[in-house]
């Protein structure tokens, strides 16, 4: 909503992506990332961080409707397709997010 600029009803994921493609019209490098940092936070213990990054790139029009905020526009150069056509499962496999966790986990494991 913030990035669009709108509010209420009219804050919505195509109002971002369209504002999104505007931004980038003519631009040649389209290249783009999700990052995700995840820090667990325990009593009496460090801070511990887990991080996870998925490289793709910013498409010139939506390609698929699932999943939600700019999925449609990223291409992961992993799967070789938009996040917007990818299953649910597809995506976890290369997502920002799984990567933060399992790298959280691991540093967990770690310290057992």
């Amino acid at each position: 909503a913030r990035y669009a600029g709108l509010d209420g009803e009219e804050a919505t994921d195509s109002a971002n992506n369209e504002k999104l493609l505007q931004m980038l019209h003519g631009a040649t490098d389209r290249s783009a990332y999700f990052e995700c940092a995840l820090v667990l936070v325990r009593p009496d213990m460090p801070l511990l961080a887990g991080n996870g990054k998925v490289e793709g790139k910013i498409l010139y029009e939506a390609e698929g409707e699932g999943g939600f905020g700019y999925d449609p526009l990223f291409y992961s150069i992993e799967l070789k397709k938009s996040f917007g056509v990818a299953t649910k499962e597809e995506k976890n496999t290369v997502s920002h997010r799984s990567r933060a966790l399992a790298d959280l986990i691991s540093k967990l494991k770690e310290e057992a």
